[in-house]
């Protein structure tokens, strides 16, 4: 989840050879498509004898990751997935605690919003923002609005951006329908 730290452990070796030559200039990047480089803490590890990159990805989106040994290349890049919490949730804004929050009431959130902004299932979303019952006859899925509210079987309404929802005059008759 972005915004979570990703601890990548590695054995290396300098350029004489020696594994995990503790001198060993290590660095490491990760490269976001149309974002600067940014460079990535790398510690050695007495205890494990291995050295260790730190990434915490800010933005759900797809990361590649390079090692550098004195600025060159020293393995293949490594790419990381950051998604975005859960729908129904939005990331913890105090990175304290659990990494996402779930979403409350009639609010809701998809996947990589930063708060619950959208409406959940039989709610749809009004131009001021709040949030409105389906209209009877009407399908509103989480994150539905005016122009997305689907009809049940048998009923309809003239546009999309209208909740005047009628009956169909013979739904109760299939043989007219």
């Amino acid at each position: 989840i972005a915004g979570s730290i990703v601890q990548i452990p590695f054995l290396g070796c300098d350029r004489d050879g020696l594994v995990n030559a503790r001198n060993a200039n290590f660095s490491a990047i990760a490269r976001r498509q149309g974002a600067p480089d940014m460079p990535l803490p790398v510690e050695y590890d007495e205890a494990t004898g291995a050295f260790e990159a730190t990434f915490q990805p800010p933005l759900p989106d797809t990361y590649t990751l390079e090692l550098l040994l004195s600025g060159a290349p020293v393995a293949m890049p490594l790419s990381i997935v950051a998604r975005g919490c859960p729908d129904g949730s939005y990331p913890n804004p105090e990175q304290d605690g659990d990494r996402c929050l779930q979403c409350n009431g009639e609010r809701w959130a998809l996947e990589g919003d930063t708060t619950c902004w959208r409406c959940r299932a039989l709610f749809y979303l009004l131009p001021s923002g709040a949030c409105a019952p389906c209209p009877s006859g009407g399908i509103c899925d989480a994150a539905s609005t005016i122009e997305t509210i689907r009809m049940q079987s048998g009923y309809w309404r003239l546009t999309n951006t209208t909740t005047d929802t009628r009956r169909c005059e013979y739904s109760d008759d299939p043989s007219k329908t």
